[in-house]
């Protein structure tokens, strides 16, 4: 069983403190941290962020050989801002490194064996980086399945990106919000119930996973619709990759043939988990005992 994550790895910068970012690369490193064989293709700067970057992503166990060095572009950087509640407002920098990402040999060569290839949109932002994108996932195994994390920040999407991103994809994830602007973006139903069965016809999803903050989250499968809602007790620091979080488990339960209503409770067990960190990635390995358990069984070998 084998993971690709395609896109972009970059610094988060709060007030007070920076932290490593990048959905693409936090997917990457929780599934990585499971214990679950997973490759990372990225792009970096010629610079001091870049060469940190390239240690951190082999500290997680990926290839550091996937991630790519651009000359010209630096390494990405997110200026985040908090809100009293916690909730983050991002401004993306641009251009960087990863808005060229290239096709390369190794590249190909582990989309082509992938089992699942997790794809955002924010990566796909550039001409280079759409077209990128696209041409590692005509090169797929015809079995592969694709998971996009919809990813919609502003002047960072059109709906040609997304469009065909769509047409590619078999798992849909996003949230209300997104997926109000693609009922906008495609002129499509306006209600929530209705938009999500219009999606699922229009691109015959097999999944579309739907997160509401504080009411949960559902999926949706061609078998029925299934949801839950989070533990009330959580102590939250910040919501900075609560999606990612939740991604990874969904990459996951969908490959290890979990049943929806156990991706559900470990999906949002574990991205309430993320919640009580500050920023989006935990420092003590300990932070996955509970969820390595529920892959491996007791056995976390």
């Amino acid at each position: 069983m084998m993971i690709v994550s395609i896109g972009e790895i970059l610094f988060d910068q709060f007030p007070d403190y920076r932290r490593i970012g990048g959905a693409p690369f936090n997917v990457a490193a929780h599934l990585s941290s499971f214990g679950l064989k997973t490759d990372f293709i990225t792009r970096v700067g010629n610079d001091k962020d870049g060469d940190e970057l390239r240690s951190v992503v082999s500290s997680y166990g990926l290839d550091p050989g996937l991630v790519q060095e651009d000359a010209a572009y630096p390494t990405g950087r997110v200026e985040v801002a908090l809100d009293p509640k916690g909730n983050a407002r991002f401004q993306i920098i641009r251009p960087v490194a990863y808005d060229f990402l290239e096709v390369t040999p190794e590249a190909l060569d582990r989309v082509s064996r992938a089992d699942l290839i997790y794809v955002g949109t924010l990566i796909q932002r550039s001409a280079r980086g759409f077209e990128t994108v696209h041409s590692l996932l005509k090169h797929r195994n015809p079995t592969a399945l694709v998971l996009c994390d919809i990813n919609l920040r502003p002047d960072c999407y059109t709906e040609k990106t997304i469009r065909e991103t769509l047409k590619k994809t078999d798992i849909l994830k996003l949230n209300r919000e997104e997926l109000q602007t693609l009922s906008q973006l495609f002129s499509g139903p306006e209600q929530e119930e209705e938009m999500l069965t219009w999606l699922m016809d229009s691109f015959s999803f097999r999944m579309i996973s739907l997160t509401a903050d504080a009411d949960g989250s559902r999926l949706m499968t061609s078998r029925g619709s299934y949801s839950m809602k989070p533990k009330a007790a959580l102590s939250i620091r910040d919501t900075v990759g609560a999606g990612d979080a939740y991604a990874s488990v969904l990459a996951a339960g969908i490959l290890l043939n979990w049943d929806p209503e156990k991706i559900l409770k470990n999906a949002t067990d574990f991205a309430g988990k993320v919640c009580t960190l500050k920023g989006a990635l935990p420092e003590a390995p300990g932070f996955y005992t509970s969820i390595k358990k529920e892959i491996h069984g007791d056995n976390d070998d």
